[in-house]
């Protein structure tokens, strides 16, 4: 499955790479809106700015606000990049789950350029430092549709987003303001695709800074996500179309290769090539730093960015109740009994199940059900035939599979142990010194 789908992300990237209509004209920028044209998100962008159907992230205000839907955690996200002459883009965003289906987030996109010069007529500087300041505060809604559908309709797998903004510009001494709205839409035809398309300043905001009006330009984004089972291989391929000017492509992929480390390629708007890599950790907090590069005539582009999470709706944990701290329990014989407390998130579950395996990834013993799991579940400390387990280190898995698809797994480290037991080495050292 993971080679048939690095030969389809091959095979795509030279039929777009080929076909494609070329990149944006030039025109499309210096407008009004252009600094909404570089995209957010250090992710995004190194896979091309290819998002509208993956942003399960704060950046889905930016890309698609129906979106948001796909996030289950409490997140927190930011990015800087560095342009050329002074001149910076900063994003912050936040996410708010509210239930499984109701998605509230607040978003901030920010240009900063200075260093400029005011000059009379005759080219003498009137007033130097001045700086250009652009910025959108986004308000951003999702619903998803699954508990108004019926239980057989496809309306369940579609999610619905909007997007206020109120856009302020500061050009030197000139300032104006202006409000407009993002509207998207997600479809989950199966597991496996996301189908996404958004309108971007479908209201258009209108700035007045001086007599005329600049108003913002509407863009037309539809995309497509495709990923393998385990999240290992993620194929993005967006179409948008601005007002007024040409249809172009983006593609980008994102590989895990080994377990927390992803790779990231794509091609953007510019016909440039994008690259980056993203590092999760969840040691503490949940966190991803996120890195991409494109190259510019310039020079080179730089991105970074940072999420954390600070919980998620579908979390499911269990817990060890013994009596030594970090998971030690001391065998008393054969008379031994452990109980674990369970708990889940409140919402229908499809199934979970509960094992204990060995450090050889053995399963030892194992307990499931297809309704809500137990409070506690008590364990006698034999193997799945009876036999008593042998002392050495261990792993409790508690697996949780939602009736929305959604699934959490809890993995937690047991020893077991006999009281006074010092190891093999110390046994063979004390044998050692008795013969001498």
């Amino acid at each position: 499955m993971r080679k048939n789908f690095k030969i389809l992300f091959l095979l795509i990237a030279v039929v777009f790479t080929v076909s494609r209509s070329g990149e944006v004209t030039a025109g499309s920028f210096g407008q009004s809106s252009d600094y909404l044209r570089y995209g957010v998100g250090a992710r995004s962008l190194a896979m091309g700015g290819a998002y509208v159907a993956l942003a399960d992230d704060p950046t889905a205000a930016y890309w698609n606000p129906a979106s948001l839907t796909l996030s289950n955690g409490y997140q927190m996200l930011s990015m800087h990049a560095p342009f050329f002459y002074d001149t910076s883009l900063n994003y912050i965003g936040y996410v708010h789950p509210f239930g499984r289906n109701l998605r509230v987030s607040a978003a901030n996109v920010f240009l900063f350029s200075g260093g400029y010069e005011k000059r009379s007529y005759v080219n003498e500087i009137i007033e130097d430092d001045l700086n250009i300041m652009k910025n959108t505060s986004i308000i951003s809604l999702a619903y998803n549709l699954r508990d108004l559908a019926g239980r057989n309709s496809e309306l369940r797998k579609v999610s619905l987003g909007a997007s206020f903004k109120l856009a302020h510009e500061d050009i030197m001494e000139y300032t104006g303001t202006g409000y407009g709205a993002d509207f998207g839409i997600i479809y989950r035809p199966i597991e496996l695709i996301n189908v996404g398309f958004s309108v971007q300043n479908a209201i258009r905001p209108s700035i007045v800074l001086v007599e005329s009006d600049n108003e913002y330009n509407t863009n037309f984004r539809l995309g497509t996500s495709l990923r393998t089972p385990g999240d290992s291989l993620r194929l993005n391929v967006d179409m948008n179309k601005m007002l007024d000017q040409d249809t172009y492509y983006c593609i980008g992929a994102e590989y895990c290769i080994i377990e927390r480390i992803f790779l990231r390629a794509g091609f953007n708007h510019k016909n440039s090539l994008t690259y980056g890599i993203g590092l999760r950790d969840d040691t503490i907090i949940p966190f991803n730093f996120n890195y991409s590069f494109s190259d510019h005539k310039l020079g080179g582009l730089h991105r970074m960015g940072m999420m954390i999470e600070f919980g998620n709706i579908y979390t499911a944990s269990a817990k060890a109740l013994v009596d030594k701290p970090s998971g030690v329990y001391e065998l008393r014989g054969i008379d031994n009994e452990i109980r674990f407390s369970l708990s889940c998130a409140d919402f229908d579950i499809e199934k979970w199940k509960f094992l204990i395996v060995n450090d050889e990834s053995e399963k030892i013993r194992e307990y499931s059900g297809r309704s809500t799991p137990p409070e506690f579940i008590k364990w006698d400390v034999n193997d799945s035939y009876g036999r008593p387990v042998l002392p050495g280190d261990y792993e409790y898995i508690f697996k949780v599979v939602y009736g929305d698809g959604e699934k959490w797994i809890s993995e937690n480290p047991l020893t077991l142990k006999h009281p006074g037991f010092k190891g093999l080495d110390n046994q063979y050292l004390d044998f050692k010194l008795k013969l001498d």
